[in-house]
């Protein structure tokens, strides 16, 4: 299961048992101080492509904070301690861009303003706050943090370490473009996507990911069904329907059964926002009846009993909703996601 419906799935859990509360009131975050949040602020864009075209025109790079500015503990810990320092700010601003997208539970925030940030999230795949990001003046991300102890001093040495991995990049480019050799060109941009992968940034690169899928048109290396159905989620989620199915159809030649696994996963994903969204508990109850006809194995079959396990938590079904999650845990109990289902069902028990 990627990594992005896991994570998913915990925040859904944590809905599921209430926990949520518990954690936030053993671990409230600290109240940001007025004076603080000013001075973090400044100096910081709302848009990512006035960033790009200032750092393009003063030869910089773009620094994205992803954050929940009022009400995240360990984003207001960074702003206080680091952006809202004397030191960050006149550093940091010598070197980067830097770009605030806000996602505050207090703060008045404009449809538009909302709809975009959504949109960056998403093309970002953000899970957590906060969620920083280095690019270069394009906007190509090339390293991932968070938060880390240590004042302004330790952040931006923190920074310029992950800098290193721009020149990786650039070499790697490099390398790519003076391959010739169709099979080692292939090799190297697998390579390189796999150190993307590393840095969790890879989903900014689609375009080596096509040319993957061009390079390996038979399935020879086994990489066009990989990159197809990994281009083919990616169209999905930027709601680019031609797009995603011009990769299915790709995949489908080479692999008839991926393609349609891949299709149930696109269906099954759909049940959030079609019906938990909406409350309509008793629809997704049938939704996913009718996909468990499907008999899906793995993975995919561990996400549906979860989605299962859920409806029947909110329709008041206790000994169903226990049933459906002993049963994901069996569909794939090494999945990074089965531990969280492991809490979840303790806590159940617990509450018993």
């Amino acid at each position: 299961m990627r990594k992005t419906t896991a994570i998913f799935l915990l925040m859904s859990v944590l809905a599921l048992c209430n926990v949520n509360r518990m954690l936030q009131a053993q671990n409230e975050p600290p109240e940001a101080k007025p004076e603080a949040v000013a001075q973090a602020e400044a100096g910081w864009l709302t848009s990512l492509e006035e960033a790009q075209k200032l750092a393009q025109a003063e030869s910089k790079e773009i620094l994205i904070d992803f954050t929940g500015s009022d009400w995240c503990g360990w984003c207001i810990k960074l702003s206080e301690e680091v952006f809202a320092t004397p030191k960050w700010q006149q550093e940091a601003a010598k070197k980067y861009v830097m770009v605030m997208i806000d996602f505050p539970h207090n703060k008045p925030v404009s449809s538009e303003r909302k709809a975009y940030n959504d949109r960056l999230a998403s093309e970002f795949g953000i899970e957590s706050f906060p969620t920083i990001f280095l690019t270069d003046a394009a906007g190509k991300p090339y390293a991932k943090t968070g938060y880390e102890a240590g004042g302004a001093e330790n952040y931006l040495q923190h920074l310029a370490e992950l800098g290193k991995q721009k020149e990786q990049r650039a070499q790697r480019f490099s390398e790519i473009e003076k391959e010739n050799e169709p099979q080692k060109k292939l090799e190297l941009l697998d390579k390189l996507i796999a150190t993307l992968d590393q840095w969790e940034v890879s989903l900014a690169y689609p375009e080596l990911k096509a040319q993957i899928v061009a390079l390996d048109q038979d399935n020879k290396a086994g990489l066009l069904v990989k990159y197809g159905i990994a281009l083919a989620q990616y169209y999905h989620n930027k709601g680019e329907t031609t797009r995603c199915e011009e990769f299915l159809q790709k995949v489908g030649k080479c692999d008839a059964k991926k393609a349609e696994e891949f299709k149930v996963q696109l269906m099954l994903r759909t049940i959030p926002s079609l019906y938990f969204e909406k409350n309509d508990w008793q629809g997704a109850q049938v939704a996913l009846a009718k996909i468990m006809e499907m008999k899906l194995q793995g993975e995919a079959a561990q996400e549906m009993y979860y989605y299962a396990s859920l409806v029947e938590y909110r329709l008041e079904n206790k000994e169903k909703c226990l049933e459906y999650l002993h049963k994901a845990l069996e569909c794939a109990p090494q999945s990074q996601a089965a531990s969280y289902l492991e809490k979840v069902l303790k806590k159940l028990k617990e509450q018993e």
